[in-house]
């Protein structure tokens, strides 16, 4: 058992093997849908066999039915809500079913006139289920509530449906595609025609929202762009074909059965009943890989949450209907281990791969980044704090000039403000909403403020009695929380004026942070106090800070078993939750430097940062030394250390794909005004991360 319940809840972080591992115990009958839960390595499959399947699956690839449900007929799709805490499905039984993973209880939620074909949790408010059925109607749930707060007719029967906030994309019969914009669900944003001449059959949306990509049942897949401006990029090409062996002019063509994106590279696989699987980058017009013939057709896929495994079922297709179902046909499920060399985006250039003459050729061309690049237009003062939005690729940074900017970075590491606001002085740190459509920010104005992405205006959310020292999105909750130097934190619920619940500290914040239930509160002289946001408004643990000094940073383990902390005397602390695991916690030196003339003695600098990688689950941190490092805590080694900067790196940040790590270097105000020089830098910069940089290192 871990901190917070039953192993399941741990994802897995060590991975050795190299060969594609079968799935134990896997359904009776052919998988309709794969879909991993988004804070765990759970799988959850929905079969024919009327069933719905959990299972767990460890650092080597190895599987454990967790737990099961069922409908009265097919199972038809299946999803997860995006805490992890349900699993969702629809089946031809004309009913959507929920699974609490907590109760281990299932319950009808949603029903239609015909059956679900597609069920997608849409993470918005408190959460809004969306069901899509043959008979010609999506429909909206909230799970409080046993009708559906809103039914929309489509021109025909639901066959596919993706969402990427704030995008719905239904893929109807007779070729017509339905495009949402889910802040305003009940209008059609856009109608359009399959650009591919044959039926639908897979959509899957891009992982920024920008688009869509459309597969059919004459092996052809088609990328479309959502925004008319973008309408130039849109472009369709063959794959899952083969040349006929007794005709060379003539090819055998198999439907695009499943499209999957890969969360932290935004590429995507495609899989046929051919029974291949490629990989492809549609910014390059690449394909990146080609699995070995499977044995029979590819039904369905999904990439894991952190993109450590992609899953594939081998099954009978049922496109010759009862038929063509005999019992020697193949059925299993399989996890690949994704390399992550297979997924990464290539530089577009022409000579990347021999296959570009499956997309057409690639006009203007990109040189891929490979130095840092520095943020044009960064504040006018020291950086506070850096946060990057969890849904795309745009960066928040909170300043001492009393403005929260953003700034949005492109492939080439080029930025451009977007939008800024202000608070009535410095404003102390910044965070992001999940669903990356609300921007959070702390000021010493004692105040809370909100930042809509949409209509671009803030407003004041919460208020303290003293400087609101940090903020911290909890999702699942919904609820913002907030930590002030009047010895309190604050939970908020954004459509109420009030604190929804305010706990007593035994002093003022100085850092905080929160990753899934764990949250970790760094007070002044050196308390430690843990909750457990279950049970948020009772304290789960309270330690002294095992460093002598006080504590200047804490970041959580992505995985929410520990946190790390920094002090202003040099030194880290690795701080596992669990007593089991307690004697794996260490701490070490770090931003130390020796004394020029006197070797005896070292210069200490302060921990001023630390942030987790959101694959990998190695660090960084940072010093008043204006140097970086980057460490993996599992084997207890440095992995890389930064040339020194122009001057303190006082906050730093990992997209939320691993894609960029950013800092920001200025004066840290450890001599108060005095010490604030006119001549001091006041930069922000942006590295490309190679993998080999953030990747763990075995064990010594």
């Amino acid at each position: 058992m871990s901190f917070f319940g039953s192993q399941l809840n741990k994802p897995a972080t060590t991975l050795v093997t190299d060969t594609d591992v079968e799935l134990q115990n896997g359904p009776t009958d052919t998988a309709s849908c794969l879909a991993w839960s988004p804070t765990a390595d759970l799988l959850a499959i929905s079969s024919w066999d009327n069933q719905v399947r959990i299972y767990q699956v460890d650092g080597q690839g190895q599987s454990q039915g967790k737990a099961a449900y069922s409908h009265e007929g097919p199972v038809l799709s299946v999803c997860w809500s995006k805490d992890g805490s349900k699993i969702i499905s629809g089946g031809a039984d004309k009913a959507a079913r929920l699974f609490d993973a907590a109760t281990q209880q299932s319950s009808q939620v949603a029903a239609h006139d015909a059956p679900i074909r597609a069920v997608k949790w849409i993470d918005a408010s408190n959460g809004l289920l969306c069901t899509g059925s043959w008979d010609k109607t999506i429909k909206y749930w909230d799970l409080r509530t046993s009708a559906p707060v809103l039914s929309v007719t489509l021109p025909e029967r639901v066959y596919t449906m993706d969402v990427t906030f704030p995008w719905l994309v239904v893929g109807c019969a007779n070729r017509n595609i339905e495009i949402y914009n889910l802040n305003n669900p009940g209008t059609l944003f856009r109608h359009i025609e399959s650009p591919l001449k044959w039926q639908t059959r897979s959509i899957a949306c891009f992982p920024d929202g920008q688009g869509f990509a459309v597969g059919s049942i004459e092996g052809r897949l088609a990328i479309q762009y959502i925004d008319e401006k973008q309408s130039s990029l849109n472009f369709s090409f063959r794959c899952h074909r083969k040349e006929q062996a007794t005709n060379k002019n003539v090819s055998d063509i198999w439907a695009v059965n499943a499209v999957s994106f890969n969360q932290q590279h935004g590429t995507f696989s495609t899989a046929g009943a051919d029974g291949t699987i490629c990989y492809w980058d549609h910014l390059s017009k690449t394909r990146l890989k080609i699995f070995d013939n499977r044995g029979g057709p590819i039904t369905s896929t999904a990439f894991s949450a952190q993109g450590t495994y992609f899953a594939y079922n081998v099954a009978y297709d049922w496109s010759k209907g009862h038929s063509g179902a005999l019992p020697s046909n193949v059925n299993k499920t399989m996890l690949h281990l994704v390399k992550d060399e297979e997924v990464r985006k290539k530089p577009k250039n022409k000579a990347a791969h021999a296959l570009m003459s499956y997309f057409g050729g690639g006009a203007n061309l990109n040189k891929a980044v490979v130095n840092d690049v520095e943020l044009t237009s960064p504040p006018n003062d020291s950086v506070t704090a850096l946060s990057w939005c969890p849904t795309q690729d745009l960066l928040a940074v909170s300043a001492w000039d009393n403005q929260v900017r953003i700034y949005q970075v492109t492939e080439q590491g080029q930025s451009q403000g977007k939008a800024a606001y202000s608070h009535d002085g410095p404003a102390l740190d910044v965070c992001w909403s999940k669903d990356g459509t609300r921007v959070l920010s702390a000021g010493a104005d004692k105040a809370a403020r909100l930042f809509d992405v949409a209509t671009q205006q803030s407003s004041q959310v919460a208020a303290h009695d003293a400087p609101v020292r940090c903020v911290r999105w909890i999702d699942g909750h919904n609820l913002l929380a907030t930590g002030s130097w009047d010895k309190t934190i604050k939970y908020w619920d954004l459509r109420q004026p009030t604190a929804a619940l305010s706990v007593t500290l035994p002093e003022r914040v100085y850092a905080m942070d929160v990753a899934s239930q764990l949250m970790v509160v760094g007070c002044a002289n050196r308390n430690i106090e843990i909750y457990n946001l279950t049970n948020p408004g009772t304290l789960f643990q309270h330690v002294d800070s095992p460093l002598k000094w006080q504590t200047r940073s804490v970041a959580c383990f992505p995985d929410a078993t520990g946190y790390a902390l920094g002090s202003i005397e040099g030194r880290i602390a690795i701080q596992y939750i669990t007593e089991k695991d307690a004697a794996s916690s260490f701490s070490f030196k770090a931003h130390r430097k020796e004394n020029p003339t006197n070797k005896s003695v070292s210069d200490v600098h302060s921990i001023n940062s630390i942030s987790f990688h959101p694959v990998h689950g190695t660090f960084a941190t940072s010093g008043g030394d204006a140097t970086i490092v980057w460490w993996d805590y599992i084997s207890k080694a440095r992995l890389k250390a930064f040339d020194p900067q122009p001057a303190p790196v006082l906050a730093t940040a990992y997209s939320s794909t691993g894609r960029w790590f950013s800092w920001a270097c200025g004066y840290d105000w450890h001599k108060g005004h005095e010490g604030n020089m006119p001549t001091a830098p006041n930069k922000i910069f942006l590295h490309p991360i190679k993998d080999e940089e953030a990747r763990r290192r075995p064990k010594k």
